[in-house]
């Protein structure tokens, strides 16, 4: 796959004034994936490069910075081998070795400062390598029919850069010179994991299991997690509570003042979802959730400067509903989400929506012709800042239209006209990068040409 677009025009006005009408917005992707199996064995390799302008991440109206002849530049690499026995007995076995790389290049120009009648101005280059290589062997063991245990071992090798490498260059007009590569950290992690899957009665089963990790700079962490899950026929209910984690990574141990002493933030999630068929074509659920994240990282801000600490609780309630309906050539599909997270004190958390509904009605007209038509609704919200161009922080809620015509295996060709934000409508994401708001894409208008080799 290769693509190449200009994105949304941020350019002036367009953009909320944030950037100049020369402001330059761009995104290049190329990636290629293969994958073969003999066998109990299968292998795979996927790649991507994204290369893509960094001048919305800083506002340069009225500001310091250049908002064009930046890149950012980054490799993604995922490969697998993997050896699964097919017995039909009570046990099987698998055996996956997997190598993950994340690399943002060198020729990465992160950001230019823009010259003045006494300076010559610069551009900043960056370099990140990070490299994973890991192993997972596991077992599925069957000692009868209502009980399925898996358990597993995991080992990984990680190669993180410290931070990232920089350069700077002389002038405004002239590349930096390629950084060299970082100081890197190696994280050794081993982990052992279990999951019990048991059918108690017919339509009542459990599902529970833990995960024990061991973290050469994060220390250990235990995650446990835990289900029933209710199926009557029409009716499905199912109550699961989930333990989970997110370890720092060295460039937060290091930020400003740097903190060595940084735990993972833990979330516990608790939640109850119910669904009901009625009759053939329409069916009906929801759901209700808790999460709360224990040890969340903040930045902390002194006198002295700035770094990560590990402070506070987030908390999150909401709850889910949905409808299906399907008959004949019509289908249709909606769903509402409340959701409010708060900090202690009951301080909402910006950027958030407490309100967001979906709707898709889709026909086909015959086996060839498809159509459909979708409504996305986002509340209102609050930014982190004031917006200069509105005089408060609020951004107004939104409903967006997209639609699609598909002429489907005509003499092997797939044809599709897609139009995303069908009426050109103005809506904004906040901004937690500067006092400002995030203009999001206009309309867009996409024609998609398939043909399928093999029928």
């Amino acid at each position: 796959m290769y693509k190449m677009s200009s994105k949304a025009d941020l350019r002036g006005a367009k953009g909320d004034y944030n950037w100049s009408e020369e402001m330059e917005n761009f995104e290049d992707d190329i990636s290629l994936s293969a994958n073969f199996s003999i066998k109990n064995f299968s292998a795979g390799i996927y790649y991507q490069n994204k290369k893509s302008s960094m001048t919305t991440y800083n506002r340069s109206a009225e500001d310091k910075y250049l908002d064009r002849n930046t890149m950012w530049n980054i490799d993604f690499i995922n490969g697998f081998a993997r050896y699964s026995s097919n017995s039909n007995g009570k046990v099987n076995f698998s055996s996956t070795l997997y190598y993950r790389n994340s690399t943002v290049r060198p020729n990465t120009i992160y950001y230019i400062i823009k010259d003045t009648d006494t300076t010559n101005g610069y551009q900043v280059g960056y370099y990140r390598p990070n490299q994973l290589i890991g192993i997972d062997n596991q077992i599925h063991y069957s000692p009868f029919k209502r009980l399925m245990i898996t358990g597993g071992i995991t080992g990984e090798i990680e190669s993180l850069s410290e931070n990232f490498s920089q350069t700077i260059s002389s002038s405004v007009n002239e590349k930096p010179p390629y950084p060299q590569k970082p100081n890197m950290l190696n994280n050794r992690l081993l982990s052992y994991y279990l999951q019990l899957n048991l059918k108690i009665f017919e339509q009542l089963s459990f599902v529970g299991g833990f995960r024990h990790d061991f973290s050469s700079y994060y220390g250990q962490v235990f995650t446990p997690r835990a289900g029933l899950v209710l199926n009557t026929g029409e009716f499905t209910a199912k109550l699961m509570y989930n333990n989970a984690f997110r370890a720092p990574k060295p460039w937060d141990y290091t930020y400003g003042l740097g903190n060595p002493s940084l735990k993972p933030e833990r979330i516990h999630s608790l939640e109850l979802f119910t669904s009901y068929s009625i009759g053939k074509n329409l069916s009906i659920g929801g759901s209700v959730y808790r999460n709360i994240i224990n040890q969340k990282l903040t930045q902390q801000v002194d006198n002295h400067g700035v770094r990560w600490i590990n402070d506070n609780n987030l908390n999150t309630f909401g709850f889910e509903l949905y409808l299906n309906y399907s008959a004949n050539r019509l289908s249709l599909h909606t769903n509402y989400t409340y959701n409010n997270s708060y900090e202690f004190e009951g301080i909402a958390i910006p950027e958030i929506s407490n309100n967001v509904l979906n709707a898709v009605i889709g026909y086909s007209f015959t086996k060839h012709i498809r159509a459909n038509i979708r409504a996305n609704y986002i509340g209102g919200r609050n930014n982190p800042s004031i917006i200069p161009t509105t005089g408060d922080n609020r951004i107004k809620g939104a409903i967006i239209f997209n639609g699609a015509i598909s002429l489907v295996d005509i003499y092997g060709f797939d044809l599709q006209l897609k139009v995303n934000n069908f009426f050109n409508k103005e809506y904004y994401h906040p901004s937690h990068r500067f006092d400002g708001r995030y203009r999001q894409p206009q309309r867009n208008i996409m024609l998609v040409l398939t043909y399928n080799l093999f029928r």
